[in-house]
């Protein structure tokens, strides 16, 4: 093997342990008994389609409540009321990424279940046009609108059924930054 060869594969090999992140470690997902008339439970789970990207920062009303890394779950036992519910991505655990707040109106003896993942999402600028759409035009014309990828925090509420369906193949968080 010549050398160039060599070092292309270590640099690939290399590119790919970066890539890996560490797989959950807790205990498998296990229902908590339903909540009392005076509190509201909530599980926050995180399955994402992309591999790689760094757990997720949890806040509750303002406090950290640790991390969720792919494949994992926390359960919140709430008091009933207004909270929220914050989730930042970190770039190199350090650099603001992509954060998003969810207000939670808990309600006495309800379970629900938000489901959050990190994904792509393509932001484009006014007068962005695709380049099939300019003819002879070339793509990087002056005047032109940037067009972006950028990694993003995704959520939506999950009915129960669908939501213990996806939990099955998640395990306790364990990490608390």
């Amino acid at each position: 093997m010549r050398r160039h060869e060599l070092y292309l594969a270590l640099g690939l090999a290399l590119v790919g342990l970066a890539c890996v992140t560490a797989l959950p470690t807790g205990p498998r997902f296990e229902a908590l008994p339903a909540p009392s008339l005076e509190e509201s439970l909530v599980y926050i789970y995180r399955l994402d389609p992309l591999r790689g990207v760094e757990p997720i920062d949890l806040k509750l009303d303002g406090e950290d409540i640790g991390r969720l890394r792919n494949g994992e779950y926390r359960a919140l036992t709430l008091a009933p009321g207004s909270h929220e519910v914050a989730l930042e991505l970190r770039l190199f655990d350090w650099l603001p990424r992509a954060w998003t707040r969810i207000p939670i109106e808990a309600r006495s003896g309800e379970t629900v279940y938000l489901k959050t993942w990190a994904g792509y999402q393509v932001k484009t600028w006014p007068g962005y046009r695709e380049a099939e759409d300019e003819g002879p035009a070339r793509r990087d014309a002056p005047g032109r609108a940037a067009r972006r990828v950028a990694v993003r925090v995704f959520t939506a509420w999950r009915e129960s059924e669908s939501a213990r369906s996806e939990l099955q193949s998640c395990a306790l968080a364990t990490a608390n930054k």
